[in-house]
């Protein structure tokens, strides 16, 4: 079965939750962390905003130099929809909250 066969894409790399995917061998990176082939079970994205930069992304951790600040976790909510997604209890933007 291919489910993209009827549809245009551009840039599904398999990076959903379970909840997203059709079939477990649909998530790159959920066969990645099954078959042991992560140091650790998550990625990392870094975005350019030049063409100085290039955008890239990293299985089984991030790269430091591409992070200014210190990491901070966030447990992904609601996981079984399959999306990314967290709670936010305030958003701040300059002085204002």
């Amino acid at each position: 079965y291919e489910p993209f066969y009827a549809f245009a894409f551009d840039g599904v790399v398999g990076l959903g939750l379970e909840g997203l995917a059709v079939a477990p061998e649909f998530s790159l990176f959920g066969m990645m962390a099954a078959a042991g082939r992560l140091k650790t079970p998550m990625f990392g994205v870094f975005l350019a905003d030049s063409d100085e930069e290039e955008s890239e992304i990293s299985f089984g951790g991030w790269s430091p130099d591409k992070v200014r600040g210190k990491v901070a976790w966030a447990p992904v909510a609601m996981p079984e929809h399959g999306h990314w997604q967290v709670h936010i209890s305030s958003v701040r933007i300059g002085n204002h909250t």
